[in-house]
């Protein structure tokens, strides 16, 4: 009898402790968007919606993507695309966060009809947000202008079970700012409770 109590009180225990560490974000998109308040005074949204399917790429399809939200804002000197995915479990939301080979980088379809002739792909400082992290800078060159350069930084971030993603693009490339777009991250990072 005193081993079936015993018993009881560890499993009751087990349940009590696996309900306090919460792997999986019960919050919804549009909760966990940025506001203007959040984005510096020169930031213009362009767009704000939910993903749908179609926008969604086949790996993240087949790890377990369920809903997401997307948006982008403009400044003089570049562009910001920000999305928010849930995934179906937390190990499904961090196996989107790698460091991706030049032939997997995609310029949508702002360059889809000109991408550039070579990539490049320099890894940045780790932002060291969520429970894991990356960042990096993408720069293409066209092989026929010297002058023509496109670049763009990548910060992504796993929490619980979403993923976060953002850009900064710019036709510039000394007009990117990493660090501000490290401080717009963290300040999403912080809305996911």
């Amino acid at each position: 009898m005193k081993k079936l109590i015993l018993l009881s009180l560890v499993l009751i225990s087990i349940v009590l402790v696996s309900g306090c560490t919460q792997t999986e974000s019960l919050q919804e998109p549009k909760d966990l968007i940025l506001t203007v308040e959040n984005l510096p005074s020169d930031w213009s949204p362009l767009r704000s919606s939910e993903l749908n399917i179609s926008e969604v790429s086949s790996k993240a399809l087949s790890n377990g993507w369920s809903k997401g939200y997307g948006q982008k804002f403009q400044t003089d000197n570049y562009f910001i695309d920000y999305t928010i995915s849930f995934y179906d479990n937390t190990n499904s939301a961090k196996n989107m966060i790698y460091l991706p080979k030049p032939e997997e980088i995609e310029f949508g379809p702002l360059l889809e009809s000109i991408p550039p002739t070579n990539i490049i792909i320099n890894e940045k400082t780790n932002p060291n947000l969520g429970d894991l992290s990356i960042a990096y800078e993408v720069v293409g060159t066209y092989d026929y202008s010297e002058d023509l350069i496109i670049s763009y930084y990548v910060i992504q971030f796993a929490k619980k079970n979403i993923l976060e993603t953002l850009f900064m693009l710019s036709f510039e490339s000394d007009k990117l700012d990493y660090i501000l777009l490290k401080e717009v991250a963290e300040k999403a990072e912080s809305k996911i409770v």
